[in-house]
């Protein structure tokens, strides 16, 4: 059973004006999640220790680490033109819930974190030429192109995964680079180089 699910309340569907709109929004919100993520960082270390005191994970922690996931979840799902809902119940997430906690994940998780990081940083880049044909789709027809959504979908799939585990909200270690985003990736890029060779 998956550890982490989640749902975004978005369509191929897309607003011209919400999509300007972003232009405005992107920085302050994008600031915004930063300080928030930040300031659940520094919050990180004393939850980590009364779990691991407690040696248990209580349904208050579990569900702290849910809203956290879900939070930033949203403000990507936005930026990321998955959704044009404000950032704010567009994207429900799910964390399944289990009371134990392995000290050898308590131990890894921040180096492997880490990682995880460096890796969603790196995605981003790569990822950021289909984020702007997307925008140029959007702004000409008014609608998300089907391959770039998938795309974009599949790393707010990883960024999910990575955060709910670097949270304490599941023990399940997330793989450190997502094989269906790379499969996604090389199919979009295949078939456009097939279509110009054609």
């Amino acid at each position: 059973m998956q550890s982490v699910t989640f749902h975004v309340d978005g369509g191929i569907r897309a607003s011209r004006l919400v999509l300007l709109g972003r232009l405005i929004l992107a920085v302050p919100l994008f600031v915004l999640t930063l300080l928030y993520g930040l300031f659940q960082l520094v919050l990180l270390p004393f939850r980590a220790l009364a779990m691991l005191l407690s040696h248990e994970r209580d349904t208050r922690a579990w569900e702290q680490s849910r809203r956290i996931v879900e939070t930033c979840a949203n403000s990507a799902a936005f930026l990321l033109l998955l959704s044009d809902h404000l950032p704010n119940k567009a994207v429900r997430v799910r964390l399944s819930y289990s009371p134990l906690v392995s000290r050898l994940e308590m131990a890894i998780r921040p180096f492997f974190g880490f990682l995880l990081f460096f890796n969603s940083v790196v995605l981003a880049i790569l990822l950021a030429p289909f984020w702007l044909l997307q925008f140029a789709h959007i702004l000409m027809t008014g609608r998300r192109h089907p391959a770039f959504h998938r795309l974009l979908l599949s790393f707010l799939s990883f960024l999910i995964d990575q955060r709910a585990y670097f949270f304490l909200g599941v023990d399940e270690r997330p793989p450190l680079l997502p094989e269906h985003l790379l499969s996604l990736l090389r199919r979009c890029c295949f078939n456009r180089l097939k279509n110009d060779h054609i």
